[in-house]
C-alpha cells in the first residue's frame, strides 16, 4: 500500500464510506481497506451514506405523514421505516416502496386485516425498510418520550415538494374551497413554524386552523402543480374537489371510509402507534430482521 493509497483510504472512509464502496471508487481489495482501517484504529463504516435526495423526502414526507421509526432489537439495534397503508392505497405504498429499493433498503411487506374502531373490517398492507442509522437518527432525534405531536424542524428544513407531497398525499385532504393537512397534535406554534417553513420553501401560502394546516381555494393550483408531479395515478383524486369528481368514482372505493374523509381507516392505538402529526396511528411491532419475511410478491 503507497502512502497516498492509505490516505485515500482514510479520507473516504471520513466521508462515511463503506469498504465496499471506498474498494470500487480508488479500486483497492477490500481486505487491503480493511487492514488499513484496523492499523490505524478506524472501525469500518457498516452503512452506505444515502445520497439520494428521493429517500431523504421519503423520511421527511414519512415523519410528518404516515411513517413510523420503529427501533429494533438487531445486533447494530439500528431503526427501520414502517410504513402502512389500506388495500386502496396499495399502489401509493408500492411507489414508496420503490423509493426504498433504489437504495437498497426495502425489505419487506405483509397484509393484515383490521378491526377498525367503527367496527368495520379493513385490509392493510405494512412495509418495513432494512436497518440504517438515518431511521435511528430520525427516531432519536425526532420523537421524545414516544412524543409524536413533537416536530424536530432540524430533521425537516430541507423539504422539498416531493416530501412535502408524500405528507399531503398521507395526511392532506382537498374539499370544495381548499384543501387541509391533518395535524392536530401539533402546537399552535408548530403549525406557525411549518407555516413558515412551507412558505420559505416551496412559496405555498398556507393559514393555521385549530387542528389543520388549511390551504386556501387560491393557492390551490399552486398545490396541484407541486403534488402532481409525485403523485402516483391512485391518489389523483387527492386533489379534485368532492364536487368535481366524475360520478363513476366510488367515494367508499375510493376514500376507504367515507365519513372519515380521504384518510385512512382510524384503527385500534391500542395495537398501533402513529403519525408525527396527526392522531391516526401505526405500527411498531415489526419483526427486528434485515431478512426478507415479505408474505407477497414484492412486484405486487
Amino acid at each position: 500500500m503507497t502512502t497516498l493509497e492509505v490516505k485515500s483510504i482514510i479520507e473516504n472512509h471520513a466521508l462515511g464510506l463503506t469498504n465496499l464502496q471506498i474498494s470500487k471508487k480508488l479500486n483497492i481489495p477490500v481486505k487491503k481497506i480493511m487492514s488499513t482501517l484496523n492499523r490505524h484504529n478506524l472501525k469500518s463504516n457498516r452503512y452506505e451514506k444515502l445520497e439520494d435526495n428521493s429517500i431523504k423526502q421519503l423520511l421527511i414526507g414519512s415523519y410528518l405523514g404516515d411513517g413510523h421509526f420503529s427501533k429494533t432489537y438487531t445486533l447494530s439495534q439500528e431503526s427501520r421505516l414502517v410504513l402502512i397503508h389500506s388495500v386502496n392505497q396499495l399502489e401509493y405504498l408500492n411507489w414508496k416502496i420503490e423509493k426504498l429499493k433504489k437504495v437498497n433498503l426495502y425489505n419487506s411487506i405483509s397484509k393484515r386485516e383490521i378491526i377498525t374502531e367503527t367496527g368495520k373490517l379493513s385490509i392493510m398492507y405494512t412495509t418495513k425498510s432494512k436497518t440504517h442509522i438515518i431511521f435511528s437518527k430520525f427516531r432519536k432525534e425526532g420523537y421524545i418520550d414516544n412524543d409524536k405531536s413533537y416536530i424536530n424542524f432540524d430533521l425537516i428544513n430541507e423539504i422539498n415538494e416531493e416530501g412535502f407531497s408524500i405528507w399531503y398525499l398521507d395526511d392532506g385532504s382537498v374539499t370544495n374551497d381548499g384543501a387541509n393537512i391533518t395535524c392536530n397534535r401539533l402546537s399552535f406554534d408548530d403549525k406557525l413554524k411549518l407555516k413558515e417553513l412551507i412558505y420559505k420553501n416551496l412559496g405555498l401560502i398556507v393559514n393555521v386552523t385549530a387542528d389543520s394546516l388549511y390551504i386556501p381555494k387560491t393557492e390551490m393550483s399552486k398545490l396541484i402543480e407541486i403534488v402532481n408531479s409525485h403523485c402516483p395515478t391512485s391518489m389523483k383524486y387527492k386533489l379534485i374537489p368532492y364536487n368535481q369528481r366524475g360520478a363513476h368514482v366510488k367515494q367508499d372505493e375510493l376514500l376507504g371510509s367515507p365519513r372519515e374523509g380521504n384518510q385512512q381507516p382510524s384503527l385500534d392505538s391500542n395495537i398501533f402507534e402513529g403519525s408525527t402529526t396527526n392522531s391516526r396511528v401505526l405500527a411498531s411491532n415489526v419483526e427486528d430482521s434485515n431478512a426478507d419475511t415479505s408474505v407477497l410478491p414484492n412486484n405486487l
